[in-house]
């Protein structure tokens, strides 16, 4: 069995840092940065944006735009465009947050399919690089604004869909509902990509089998293990995953150096305490292990303090790794 596979898109988390780190494992075959607002993209150059700095090994790269406004999308990729390096662009349907539903951005234009049309009218007129989407299963579905956002994608030709399995609504609160993916891809002649509760590398092979979507794109699994997408092509190949004190400690080493060489000095620490939130779901005490790192105050004492806990290699969970803190 061959599967795509891809890291999803996640605010504050899936920056250049992360995206070097995930590629040096390997398995990974397609890349997203974080979400970035075409607003933003009308002051602030796009060379000049460290949302948008790449890595070295993070290819290919699609840039995920949130928004509203055509034009403003018009305007975003015609400037992304001088980038060089970009893939392609993904429209975001997806986001739940509350202060982009309230500006009307993310998975509150699943209600509007006619602006969804302008909108990836105006991303078509500027590039000629892939367009894909990544959603959330509409209100109503299989019926409500579902079929007119199909004719959308189809019209445009959309390259593919990412569907995370819940519904706006849903937030984190319930389970993914795989079945709504196999639905959703025999009622589309487009690419659809899984999203939404893969933890381990049976889940993603279990997904593609239960489902027939044609890849999975991996978040929060990824965020606790780096090298899940490793772990999927051993399973693929009937070897085991990599083993846990190996590939921590590799994680741990060499994260810190790709914060210091892919982003700005003012991002090292927060962007440590948020990768950290997530890595050290890997022990049942990560809460306990969490408030004590935020103690150590500087970068470098947080650092030297986790590669201890990871050479100690104490209450480690095994696959699947299902979060078990809230997501912040």
């Amino acid at each position: 069995m061959r599967v795509k596979l891809a890291l999803a898109p996640m605010v504050n988390l899936t920056h250049a840092a992360f995206r070097e780190l995930v590629a040096h494992f390997g398995g990974c075959r397609l890349f997203f940065t974080e979400m970035v607002n075409v607003r933003h993209l009308k002051s602030l150059p796009p060379s000049k944006d460290p949302y948008l700095f790449p890595a070295e090994r993070d290819r290919p790269l699609v840039v995920q735009l949130v928004g509203r406004e055509p034009s403003d999308f018009e305007f975003a990729v015609r400037r992304l465009e001088e980038l060089g390096y970009t893939a392609g662009y993904n429209l975001n349907l997806g986001c739940t947050k509350g202060r982009f539903q309230r500006y009307g951005w993310g998975a509150s234009l699943l209600e509007e399919p006619s602006l969804v049309d302008e909108i990836l009218s105006a991303m078509s007129s500027s590039t000629e690089r892939e367009i894909s989407v990544k959603m959330r299963v509409p209100k109503g579905f299989p019926r409500g604004t579902f079929p007119e956002l199909v004719e959308v994608f189809e019209r445009w030709r959309v390259s593919f869909l990412v569907v995370h399995a819940r519904s706006p609504e849903d937030g984190f609160k319930r389970p993914a509902r795989w079945q709504l993916l196999k639905r959703i891809k025999e009622q589309t002649s487009l690419e659809v990509w899984g999203n939404g509760d893969v933890f381990s590398p049976e889940d993603t092979l279990r997904m593609v089998e239960e489902t027939g979507v044609d890849g999975v794109v991996i978040g929060r699994a990824a965020l606790i293990r780096p090298w899940i997408f490793r772990d999927v092509e051993a399973c693929l190949g009937g070897k085991n995953p990599l083993p846990f004190e190996e590939a921590a400690g590799e994680a741990v080493e060499l994260f810190p150096q790709y914060l210091m060489r892919f982003l700005p000095e003012r991002w090292w620490s927060k962007r440590l305490d948020a990768f950290l939130y997530w890595f050290l779901q890997n022990f049942s005490g990560a809460l306990f292990y969490f408030r004590k790192l935020l103690k150590c105050g500087d970068f470098n004492s947080k650092v030297l303090q986790v590669k201890e806990l990871v050479e100690k290699a104490k209450d480690v969970r095994s696959y699947p790794v299902a979060p078990f803190l809230p997501v912040r």
